[in-house]
């Protein structure tokens, strides 16, 4: 799993259990549980389209996460600012090497720490989670 895919992982599996799971899945491009279910033929013939109503989707508070995550383990919060403080919150590698491969895989380049954390946030955007304001 890519490293932004496990971002992805643990702050949507922390906020919303095993439905956020399966849309990280989705993102991340593999598949989740046991083989799709069974099609059966339409007992009578398919009519006129019609559109089924669907909920709309609730972005992911990340800030709501991050803090939530951050109280309960006692930490500071350096994932504001920081790609090695949010790896590090989410209990994921944060070495070196953890954040030139997340560098690479979001196409940031250099070793700036701040435009590092600002390609993840915008990246979770993009997947439609709401992300803190970047502070000037």
């Amino acid at each position: 799993m890519s490293v932004f895919a496990a971002i992805m992982s643990r702050i949507f599996s922390a906020s919303g259990g095993m439905a956020a799971h399966e849309e990280v899945a989705e993102h991340a491009g593999r598949t989740v549980g046991a083989s799709p279910p069974a099609v059966s033929p339409p007992e009578t013939p398919p009519g006129p389209a019609q559109p089924t109503p669907q909920p709309a989707a609730q972005p992911i508070d990340v800030e709501a996460v991050l803090d939530d995550l951050a109280r309960e383990k006692g930490a500071d919060g350096t994932w504001r600012h920081s790609a090695a403080g949010l790896l590090r919150l989410l209990d994921l590698d944060s070495g070196a090497a953890a954040r030139a491969e997340l560098a690479r895989e979001l196409g940031v380049q250099g070793a700036d720490e701040a435009a590092l954390h600002r390609a993840v946030m915008l990246k979770l955007a993009e997947h439609g989670a709401h992300v803190p304001e970047q502070a000037g």
